[in-house]
Formats: C-alpha cells, structure tokens, sequence
C-alpha cells in the first residue's frame, strides 16, 4: 500500500512538473514574441509618439 501511494505522488509530481513547463514554453513561444510585435506597433499610433 505505501508502494503504490508513493508511486502515485511521484507521478504527481511529475504531471505539476509538466504542467508548469508547459506554461513556461507557452509563454517563451507565444506571449513573448506576441507583445514584441504588438508593442512597437500600439507606441506607433499612440498620438504623441512621434516628434
């Protein structure tokens, strides 16, 4: 019994370390390069930006 509630937190473990990568990939592949395209282009046509 001690066998199997141990395998199953280790498999826990193992599905929140997945999960917690998977976000880290989904910012570093999505929202990252999202707002480095969506920055530029919202200072732009902020009146005012240019001088």
């Amino acid at each position: 019994m001690a066998a199997r509630v141990t395998t199953l937190e280790t498999l826990r473990e193992k599905g929140a370390e997945r999960i917690v990568a998977t976000r880290r990939w989904l910012i570093g592949a999505v929202v990252v390069p999202l707002v480095g395209i969506l920055l530029p282009v919202i200072i732009l046509l902020t009146p005012g930006a240019r001088s």
